[in-house]
């Protein structure tokens, strides 16, 4: 529980400062520049996440089981493809939500999309989602 509740004051941290970056003088001074500084904020959160994982696992000896399952399982290649293109995608709408809504309201928007992701995939996945799911699901999306 301490964890999730780090997870969300840091992101919520992360949040604040990206506002606050995206609105400085060298993101707002051409329109190539307005249009670019969400893909810089998601290439520079990207890098970090993939430092920071790359050293957490040094630390914890287990560097050679991730070379194994991203080299040598059936499902690394889906797995790549999904960072690829979902990261960048997913973390650059978020950084354009903070940009053009604010911080307050990108956050909201950024809140709803695992609800948003779950009633779509009982829609066209035929995913079963628990009478307990759905109303944790109406309460997020009331929220």
């Amino acid at each position: 529980m301490k964890y999730g509740i780090f997870a969300g004051m840091s992101w919520a941290l992360e949040t604040i400062v990206l506002s606050v970056a995206l609105s400085l003088s060298p993101f707002m001074d051409t329109k190539q520049a307005i249009f670019l500084a969400p893909f810089v904020a998601t290439f520079l959160h990207d890098a970090t996440s993939f430092l920071w994982a790359l050293l957490y696992n040094f630390y914890k000896g287990q560097l050679g089981k991730v070379k194994h399952v991203l080299f040598h399982t059936k499902a690394s290649k889906y797995i790549i493809l999904a960072a690829c293109i979902g990261g960048p995608v997913g973390m650059s709408g978020y950084t354009m939500a903070i940009q053009y809504m604010g911080a307050s309201m990108g956050a909201v928007a950024s809140a709803i999309f695992p609800a948003v992701g779950s009633v779509l995939s009982w829609l066209f996945l035929k995913e079963r989602i628990s009478i307990q799911r759905w109303i944790f699901l109406c309460l997020t999306l009331m929220g």
